[in-house]
């Protein structure tokens, strides 16, 4: 890849809606500003409506496969996150976290949540891999049915929560 190509990449990520929000919220924040009551309205209805939206889609997706996709690449995934990254969060807080268990609990507890359906969002706004995405997430929520139980059960026998 060239020094233009690498520069247009940034310039990709700089621009992208997620970061431009993040950044004009940062800016509001700090200046100490508010917007009008009917702009605040207006946005704060289209954030009410998102989720619902992002399901909605996610079903239709996932509806629309003629079958599922259950590929290695989306076990590994799977497997990764229900099962590997509450370890790692483990591992990585416990020298932090130690004599605060309720945080360190609650830091587990919420890295063995299965993906969500903004990982299919992120997915259908990037162009690419929108149905595995979709696939990932029906997996995964059904197996953390499974996972997440044994983290709770882990985490009140370990820790004391």
């Amino acid at each position: 890849m060239s020094i233009r190509g690498i520069g247009r990449e940034i310039v990709k990520a700089v621009c992208h809606p997620f970061v431009l929000t993040v950044v004009i919220a940062l800016i509001f924040v700090t200046a100490d500003l508010s917007l009008a009551t009917s702009i605040d309205a207006t946005l704060t209805g289209l954030q009410n409506a998102a989720a619902p939206c992002a399901l909605f889609s996610l079903g239709v997706t996932l509806a629309r496969q003629r079958r599922l996709d259950f590929s290695l690449d989306i076990t590994a995934s799977i497997l990764m996150k229900l099962v590997l990254h509450p370890v790692l969060v483990a591992v990585g807080l416990w020298p932090l976290l130690a004599h605060q268990p309720i945080w360190l609990g609650t830091a587990i507890l919420i890295a063995s949540l299965p993906p969500a359906a903004n990982v299919y969002v992120l997915a259908s706004g990037a162009g690419r891999g929108a149905r595995q995405a979709a696939t990932g997430v029906m997996y995964g929520t059904v197996a953390s049915v499974v996972t997440v139980p044994l983290v709770i059960m882990f985490l009140v026998q370990k820790l004391v929560i």
